[in-house]
């Protein structure tokens, strides 16, 4: 509800429980840190930024090879504010033009809606929707490229954990995206419209 702008009534309940309370507050992005002090007006030595994190693992990923099935991933709710109808439609446009697979890995009311578009596009054979997984960082090593196309982040920990295995990332500017991608890839980020992410998605 609140991914182009903050609620006025949520805006005035955050002041009143957070503010007038005298309380703590901790936030995990940069994101929410400007809105606590400058929308919901809280004074910063109340406020403290703890990043999300991920663990390292041992060994990174293998690269694949170039001439194989590009396999693009993503880990989401399926959700309206991660748009990943935006991600199908810029997979159809990559699989029109190379072999591609897309593996949507999560699970939501969007469900149904999403798997319609990627048979209306023509792609639903090559889009898998594994749904629902306890430990979704185990279908990372299918991947050779991770894609986020939310319309709203903060600090997304799916994204992070495919960095964290040297997989290279497509994403939109939302959020701490991108302070993230900024200085690691910063050609792979994209302002969050439709022809911009097929464009660094192609």
């Amino acid at each position: 509800e609140e991914a182009h702008q903050q609620l006025p009534r949520r805006v005035w309940m955050r002041r009143v429980l957070l503010g007038w309370n005298r309380v703590s507050v901790v936030v995990a992005s940069r994101n929410l840190e400007r809105m606590a002090t400058g929308v919901w007006k809280l004074p910063a030595r109340r406020v403290s930024f703890i990043p999300n994190g991920v663990d390292i693992p041992a060994a990174a990923r293998a690269p694949g090879d170039a001439g194989q099935v590009v396999r693009i991933g993503t880990v989401a709710g399926l959700r309206p504010e991660k748009n990943i109808a935006r991600l199908i439609r810029a997979f159809a446009s990559v699989r029109a033009r190379r072999p591609a697979r897309l593996i949507v890995v999560g699970d939501g009311a969007q469900r149904g809606e999403l798997q319609a578009l990627a048979q209306t596009l023509g792609v639903a054979d090559d889009v898998e929707f594994t749904g629902y997984l306890r430990d979704p960082s185990v279908r990372l090593t299918d991947f050779d490229l991770f894609a986020l196309s939310s319309d709203t982040e903060q600090l997304p920990i799916a994204m992070l954990e495919a960095m964290a295995v040297g997989m290279p990332v497509v994403a939109t500017r939302v959020g701490d995206v991108g302070d993230i991608l900024a200085d690691v890839s910063p050609e792979n980020l994209c302002e969050p419209q439709d022809g911009a992410f097929a464009a660094a998605l192609s």
